[in-house]
């Protein structure tokens, strides 16, 4: 009997980018431009969890709703994963959750609470996958 292999959750950047015959470069115009999002995986990463809301010119407003930990996929704000692809690695304090809604490491004075994502550990959803393609 055949054992069926699961559906991956994530591909790495540059699996992706193979299959789409593209190149790193490319995918960071995709990243900048908001048109791709990629994501880290992390395990038990402490965070602060809110909401945004417009603060005129000043840019949005935080508002601080609680703190949990997050294990699993995270998504990366599109200039942390620009950085990371131009620069091999980069430390992600802040990760998008909705476009009105943030997650921010809990305590920047302690280095247990970020993350250096490395260019081998960020990839693309699955579900992310199937919507670029679309």
């Amino acid at each position: 009997m055949a054992t069926r292999i699961p559906r991956k959750l994530s591909y790495q950047i540059d699996e992706a980018c193979q299959r789409w015959g593209i190149s790193a470069l490319e995918a960071a115009a995709f990243i900048a431009e908001r048109r791709l999002r990629l994501s880290a995986v992390v395990a038990s990463l402490p965070v602060i969890e809110g909401i945004c809301k417009d603060g005129g010119e000043g840019g949005p407003n935080q508002i601080p709703l609680g703190r949990r930990r997050v294990t699993g996929l995270a998504d990366l704000h599109p200039e942390d994963a620009w950085a990371i692809l131009r620069f091999g690695q980069h430390e992600i304090g802040w990760r998008t959750t909705e476009p009105d809604s943030y997650l921010e490491a809990s305590d920047y004075s302690d280095p247990d609470w970020l993350l250096t994502a490395r260019r081998d550990e960020i990839g693309v959803r699955h579900d992310e996958m199937v919507r670029f393609e679309a």
